[in-house]
């Protein structure tokens, strides 16, 4: 599922992996909202495998793989520990050295650059925050700085 954000050229591509699409839709429609002046570009994906597949394939046609990926640490139903999202970031770090992670998570699990427990009441704050925190960092890295 892809979602614009603005001119391609100059946006921030972000990689959403959750395995609710309905939620991540929800990250993407706030986020839009949240950071209209960095104009970022969403690609939202449920799985572990679409996340690594994309890169896989961005990477064989020589075409830049995602800045920034916001990783649901859980990526099935039931499970709690994390080690989902950890895996998954490893993987992305093997392929894009210089992808920037922000895990997030119902619990208290660490494994990103930045991490965002999900909660009703700071998560946006804080995503919008740590992508902020993040983005001229991977905009350095987008320009080879």
């Amino acid at each position: 599922m892809r979602h614009k954000g603005g001119n391609r050229l100059h946006a921030t591509e972000i990689l959403v992996v959750d395995d609710d699409l309905a939620f991540c839709s929800l990250i993407v429609r706030r986020l839009e909202l949240r950071l209209r002046d960095l104009r970022p570009l969403f690609i939202c994906v449920s799985s572990a495998e679409d996340a690594v597949s994309l890169a896989e394939k961005r990477r064989e046609q020589r075409t830049p793989v995602p800045r920034l990926a916001i990783l649901d640490a859980n990526l099935t139903s039931g499970k709690r520990d994390g080690e989902e999202g950890v895996q998954l970031s490893e993987k992305l770090r093997d392929l894009a050295p210089d992808i920037r992670i922000v895990g997030l998570s119902s619990f208290q699990v660490s494994f990103g650059d930045r991490n965002v427990q999900k909660g009703p009441s700071k998560m946006w704050t804080e995503l919008e925050n740590a992508i902020r925190e993040l983005s001229p960092k991977v905009r350095a890295a987008g320009a080879g700085k």
